[in-house]
């Protein structure tokens, strides 16, 4: 059984524009974002670029023109390379340059199997290397950042069944007695087609749920961090201490609470200006984070109040974190500012409390703590324990 050329070419056509109006999508939510993620350009560039591609590859027998295959793989290359390049760009990472100096390669060598020494094998499979290495480099991103999300899986599959695909029609083609052009394709070429312009649609789409994906956790960053300092907004700052403090009943996992302020900082603004304000502030915030371990959390409590939650900390440790901080800051650069730092800390067991209720005993404990640190003459560390105690400055 066989379709006519026609029919076979406008399955792959058909299937190859849509996936250039999906991507219409990607270029919406790439001038939306561009100042945000980095990638989003090349994946709306890409269906494009592999459409204009392998519409020259498909009319590669009709047309006597001998530059049809070489040019047709190229843009078909240069696609994928856009996929692989922007992926890497879209995960903050850097991407390789040996995608695009292997496309070079590829195509010079399309060009030597097309005019120099016609080989249809060899072509066949130095299409499916260079769409295997591409692929296998998105993967490679995608593994890491994204293997356990629906979308990341998504992909995953689409791109792993792509390098199959290649790679069978390499074998098929390379058999005795297979036909060399599109017009004598048989019903495994035809499966390719087929195949091939469905798996087109596929990654396009999942490009566009991941665009979409990393727009809306940019969206649920924005309402849970503090646009200028970057730390947890006063809301996800109380509900990761409420977590903290339900783990506290139920695990008897031990945390604390430091309550940080920079001292005299309305004289920073008075004699410097705003400007320079939010300048400390943003120093300020990314010290504390630098001093931090990845499973503490840092939020902004208003103005130039901060606290720091430390799971799994008991007060030694709390104390040794919070003269760190503190002794850090008082070595910033002009304008000199220093911070008072009040911890409290959760230890002995307190059953049938209300997290949320026991999180706001431990802010209200570091608070007291922090104002007694301010009225000992400020830049030092006060544990709310050693409130009976003759206050020292921090080492």
């Amino acid at each position: 059984m066989r379709l006519t050329v026609v029919d076979l070419r406008v399955t792959v056509l058909l299937a190859a524009a849509m996936a250039v109006l999906m991507s219409v999508i990607l270029v919406y939510q790439w001038r939306s974002y561009r100042d945000v993620f980095r990638g989003m350009g090349l994946w709306s560039a890409a269906p494009a670029l592999i459409f204009v591609g392998g519409t020259l590859y498909a009319f590669r027998d009709t047309m006597a023109f001998a530059l049809l295959p070489p040019a047709g793989a190229g843009l078909i290359f240069t696609g994928l390379a856009a996929y692989a390049t922007g992926t890497r760009q879209f995960l903050g990472e850097t991407a390789p340059r040996w995608p695009w100096v292997m496309l070079v390669a590829a195509v010079a060598a399309m060009w030597v199997f097309t005019s120099i020494s016609p080989s249809m094998v060899a072509r066949a499979w130095i299409l499916a290397i260079m769409i295997c290495a591409l692929a296998g480099e998105t993967i490679a991103a995608l593994w890491s950042h994204r293997r356990n999300t629906f979308t990341g899986g998504f992909l995953l599959i689409g791109l792993a069944l792509v390098a199959v695909l290649m790679l069978v029609r390499a074998v098929m083609i390379s058999l005795p007695g297979q036909h060399a052009g599109l017009a004598g394709l048989m019903i495994t070429q035809m499966v390719y087609l087929a195949v091939y312009g469905l798996l087109l649609f596929w990654l396009t789409i999942g490009f566009v749920l991941l665009g979409e994906e990393g727009v809306r956790n940019h969206v649920e960053h924005l309402a849970l961090h503090d646009r200028l300092t970057g730390a947890l907004t006063r809301g996800a700052l109380m509900d990761r201490g409420a977590a903290e403090a339900g783990l506290f009943l139920r695990q008897g996992r031990a945390f604390s609470v430091l309550m940080l302020d920079l001292d005299h900082f309305k004289q920073v603004n008075d004699r410097y200006g705003h400007l320079a304000g939010d300048q400390v502030l943003r120093a300020f915030a990314d010290h504390v984070r630098a001093t931090l371990r990845r499973h503490d959390a840092f939020g902004r409590y208003g103005g130039e109040e901060f606290v720091v939650i430390l799971p799994v900390t008991g007060r030694d440790e709390a104390l040794t974190v919070a003269s760190r901080i503190n002794a850090r800051q008082d070595q910033e650069q002009h304008p000199r500012v220093t911070v008072s730092i009040g911890v409290a800390s959760c230890e002995a067991p307190a059953a049938g409390k209300d997290p949320a209720l026991l999180f706001e005993q431990l802010l209200r404990d570091a608070d007291t703590a922090l104002y007694a640190a301010k009225a000992a003459g400020r830049n030092r560390v006060l544990h709310h324990g050693q409130l009976d105690q003759r206050l020292q400055p921090a080492a």
